[in-house]
This record gives structure tokens, C-alpha cells and sequence, in this order.
């Protein structure tokens, strides 16, 4: 899949910690529907979704699991860990770093 980052971005994977580890796989927040995927790998604009057959659809940050339960949990909608290299800090919450995250979507295939 190739994103349309603007000049200088790229895709990174963002630390897994966010969500403790919980609720996110080594996917990265990528799913595949009539597929498994294998591995996703990030260069420049493009993530690399090697999957063992041809998926029917591709989606991103789509919530399957209910994580409601778990403990301190302030995230419980969708779950994605690529972001942009893009960076800025927060001029509302001092030392905060304000990141551009990859939207939800699905591809039908």
C-alpha cells in the first residue's frame, strides 16, 4: 500500500506501549480479510503486507477486540501503531508531542 505523505515524511511503527502491549498484534493494526498475514514491513510511503493468499479486503485500526476490560485503559476505540515521521510539540500541553497518525480505512481488494 502506498500513503500520500507529504515531502520528507515517511511511515514509522509507533511503540507498541501505547496500548501496554494489549488489544494490538505484530500487524501493526493491519487485518486481512481471506488472508493471514504474515509480516508488515514500513519503507518510506509504503507498508508491505505479505499475507500466505490473496485477502479480499485490507483494513487498518479497526477495533475487533473489546478491550473495555482492561485495566487503565484510556484507548478503546480503533487501534493503529503507523504513524508519519511528522512531529510536532503541543503548544496546550507543555512537552507533548503531537504525532500524524494514519487514518482508519479498508481496501477492498
Amino acid at each position: 500500500l502506498s500513503f500520500d505523505l507529504q515531502d520528507g515524511e515517511s511511515l514509522v511503527a509507533h511503540d507498541a506501549i501505547k496500548y501496554k502491549g494489549e488489544g494490538i498484534d505484530a500487524n501493526l493494526g493491519f487485518e486481512a480479510v481471506g488472508a493471514n498475514i504474515l509480516n508488515v514491513t514500513l519503507s518510506g510511503n509504503t507498508a508491505k503486507i505479505k499475507c500466505d493468499a490473496a485477502p479480499t479486503l485490507i483494513r487498518y485500526a479497526f477495533q475487533k477486540q473489546d478491550v473495555s476490560g482492561f485495566i487503565a485503559n484510556k484507548f478503546t476505540a480503533h487501534r493503529g501503531l503507523v504513524r508519519t515521521t511528522s512531529t510536532r510539540q503541543s503548544v496546550t500541553i507543555p512537552g507533548a508531542t503531537l504525532y500524524r497518525w494514519i487514518p482508519t480505512f479498508e481496501i477492498t481488494l
